[in-house]
């Protein structure tokens, strides 16, 4: 008489199986922290670059890209815009041919210190370079040609010129971009990158953030940063921009 055996995976072979599929898990995720690791690293590089660039411009022409007042006198009237000289690169939400803000990396192409093409027109942002984590890069100062804050800014980027990172480059005012999709990074990964390249705090040093989940730019300091303290929020959920305060002002 035969008896039919059913035949198993043994208590070894099971944990060998189990092993495996958690060397897996473990190498994709640590894949993932890699790729994340990296793209973040790719935004301060950006930036870095932007910042060298910047200080290239001012030692050469002795003004700041898109308030240079003799633009046009250097690479002619077409597509280019003359700023006001005034030491601040301003937000004209009301023009849409002579707002410094897009003119400051047109300046910089011109002068042959970035690549990328860039457009004075404020629409859809046509003046923003891209950045990783599905952002844009603008130049402005925290202050509008009236001297009042835009808001949404932390106190100590009060007045400085300053390199700024969102999803939309809401910076303008512009009738095409309010603002309201501006949070690209999150409050965990803000932390990261200010940690490493800064000094972990988001109302103080170099790397900070402008909180802006409308589009007239209010402060909402629970989806970022604690405005008072600088603790970023324990989130993985997009809720920060970046605001890096440039080495001159």
């Amino acid at each position: 008489m035969s008896k039919n055996k059913k035949s198993g995976f043994s208590l070894v072979e099971l944990s060998i199986v189990i092993i495996i599929i958690g060397l897996l898990f473990v190498g994709v995720s640590g894949g993932s922290k890699l790729i994340k690791s990296a793209k973040l690293n790719k935004i301060m590089r950006d930036i870095s670059a932007v910042d060298t660039s910047f200080l290239a411009f001012f030692q050469a022409y002795d003004s700041y890209p898109g308030d240079f007042k003799d633009a046009q006198s250097y690479w002619g009237t077409t597509g280019v815009a003359n700023g006001d000289g005034d030491g601040k690169i301003e937000i004209d939400g009301t023009s849409t041919t002579n707002d410094e803000v897009s003119n400051a990396l047109l300046h910089l192409q011109k002068s042959e210190l970035i690549d990328g093409t860039f457009d004075i027109t404020i629409a859809n942002a046509n003046y923003a370079s891209k950045s990783e984590l599905n952002s844009n890069l603008v130049i402005l100062n925290q202050s509008n040609s009236a001297g009042t804050s835009l808001g949404g800014f932390a106190p100590n980027l009060s007045g400085k010129n300053v390199i700024f990172l969102a999803r939309t480059v809401s910076a303008a005012r512009s009738a095409t971009d309010t603002g309201s999709t501006n949070a690209f990074i999150s409050p965990r990964d803000m932390y990261s990158l200010d940690n490493k390249f800064d000094d972990g705090n988001g109302v103080s040093g170099k790397i900070s953030f402008r909180d802006e989940t409308s589009a007239s730019g209010n402060v909402t300091p629970s989806t970022c940063s604690d405005l008072a303290t600088g603790v970023y929020v324990a989130s993985e959920n997009d809720g920060c921009n970046l605001a890096y305060k440039m080495r001159i002002r």
